[in-house]
């Protein structure tokens, strides 16, 4: 018996009684596999798939240790999954720029918002950093609008000093960088612009970087003086101060002072930033002839010291000052003890100021009784009467029986609630004008000025108001302008800018 497909014998057998023996033997798998690979013409595409799409050098490497039969790994044909599956952002290559003078090249970048405001309600900061001699500029600024009057300032007295223009500026495509008004200045001044791509901060690695540095010595700085993170502005502004004089590798470990100026830096001036600084008054003849604040850096354009007031809750200009370095050095300190265990409280430094100004780390509270148990540890002689006398209360307090202390239950303090009103005053913040001035420096205030306008028109119309001769002894009732943003419904109502003039009827 002969089984056939076409012209070609399949099977052959023999009739052996009632059954058919068919004669042939049992193929292995490895040769079934290399029956189907034949109606395959790319085996290596084959492989490919089977080694859940292996790369080529993978695949070249197991061929040389013959683990995929005798096939051969040959070059692999694109493969559209691998490119849905694997794909990555291509790697970044280092700058292809030069710059031969200053102000050729300018990077600038906007950071923040902050979420604790600093002393003057700042919550960004605008970096400019010239790229020949890596010199550095922020301006502290309560609004990311305020970014091209900054600028557009800078760019005024840099000219002027320098006698150079600026030619390139590279941002990224921030709203501060890319409206009207900025484009339109740049274009009107010859400045040619570079933008970033979308979410590409690479592509802005001189100011990204900066900014990095600014924020982290400007922490360095915070946790070496105790201050609040209200102190950050002058942190960071501090900061930027100190790296204008750091030796940097990009510029032959000059430092861009030294480049941009062609003078060395000074560094006879400096101080610690916190330190104490005591700045002189001349308030009457009998009266102190010093105050003490807390330094926080170096005046622009004059020739003295910033230093923080505690009494007057504001930083003042004095060329005046002693400094006090050494309390940041050698700190006392405060122990409690509670039976046989010893708990550090605090630090106390010499001559400490208003605790308002400083961090107030919440710690644990104690009744009554564990208070009256702590002691200052000084130099005093333990033969003395007073060392002898501390020196027994803690031996025999060692070794009382603890009691057990209830602590109340712990429940959210003024600083909590403040903290989570700046956090959702943040979020929502709807960047309205509160005065006329702000509706003025304000990016929409052209928009502002037609809203006032129709105001006006509405009142003169309406015969608001009559004018007359200011009667004697009569009080004139003052007004402020109200502003206003309309979202109105999307497709349907398109956004207004409301303006409305209201009288001050406490006046």
């Amino acid at each position: 018996m002969e089984i056939k497909r076409g012209s070609t014998v399949v099977m052959r057998g023999f009739k052996k009684g009632n059954l058919y023996m068919l004669q042939g033997s049992t193929s292995s798998i490895s040769e079934s596999v290399s029956v189907a690979e034949k109606n395959i013409p790319d085996l290596t595409y084959l492989w490919h798939m089977r080694l859940g799409h292996m790369s080529e050098r993978g695949m070249m490497i197991l061929s040389r240790q013959q683990l995929l039969g005798n096939h051969t790994v040959k070059e692999l044909r694109f493969c559209e999954h691998c490119v849905f599956g694997k794909q990555h952002r291509i790697k970044f290559p280092k700058a292809q720029h030069s710059t031969k003078s200053t102000l050729d090249y300018i990077h600038s970048d906007c950071w923040g918002p902050s979420q604790v405001p600093s002393l003057g309600g700042g919550r960004y900061f605008l970096s400019i950093i010239d790229d020949y001699s890596r010199m550095t500029w922020i301006f502290i600024t309560k609004h990311k609008n305020q970014a091209f009057k900054c600028f557009k300032e800078w760019k005024i007295l840099m000219e002027k000093q320098t006698s150079k223009r600026v030619k390139r500026l590279r941002t990224d495509n921030g709203l501060e960088f890319c409206s009207k008004e900025f484009n339109d200045y740049c274009k009107a001044e010859g400045i040619a612009r570079q933008y970033t791509v979308r979410n590409t901060p690479q592509q802005n690695g001189v100011a990204e970087r900066m900014n990095r540095t600014l924020l982290e010595r400007a922490r360095c700085l915070l946790s070496n003086a105790g201050l609040s993170r209200s102190f950050w502005a002058e942190a960071v502004s501090t900061t930027c101060y100190l790296i204008n004089r750091s030796p940097s590798t990009i510029i032959d470990c000059k430092t861009p002072i030294e480049v941009w100026s062609n003078k060395p830096a000074n560094y006879s001036l400096l101080r610690v930033f916190g330190c104490n600084a005591y700045y002189h008054v001349n308030e009457g003849k009998l009266e102190p002839r010093s105050k003490k604040g807390l330094f926080m850096g170096y005046g622009d354009g004059v020739k003295g010291y910033r230093i923080w007031s505690p009494a007057e809750r504001k930083v003042i200009l004095s060329r005046d000052v002693i400094f006090d370095e050494s309390h940041l050095f050698y700190p006392s300190l405060e122990f409690t003890v509670s039976g046989k265990n010893q708990k550090i409280l605090k630090q106390v430094e010499d001559g400490k100021t208003s605790g308002s100004i400083l961090d107030e780390e919440k710690s644990e509270d104690f009744n009554e009784e564990s208070q009256q148990q702590q002691f200052r540890v000084d130099d005093s002689d333990p033969s003395s009467p007073q060392g002898s006398s501390l020196q027994t209360q803690y031996d025999t307090e060692a070794y009382q029986k603890p009691k057990r202390i209830s602590n109340p239950p712990v429940r959210y303090g003024f600083e909590d609630m403040m903290a989570y009103a700046l956090h959702v005053a943040e979020e929502v913040d709807t960047t309205e004008p509160a005065t006329y001035k702000e509706a003025m420096d304000h990016a929409e205030a052209d928009k502002w000025i037609l809203a006032m306008k129709e105001e006006m028109e509405s009142l003169q119309k309406n015969q608001t108001w009559k004018l007359v001769k200011f009667p004697k002894g009569r009080h004139v009732v003052g007004r402020k302008w109200i502003f206003k943003r309309k979202l109105g419904i999307p497709g349907v109502e398109p956004l207004r800018y409301k303006a409305r003039l209201v009288a001050k009827g406490f006046s």
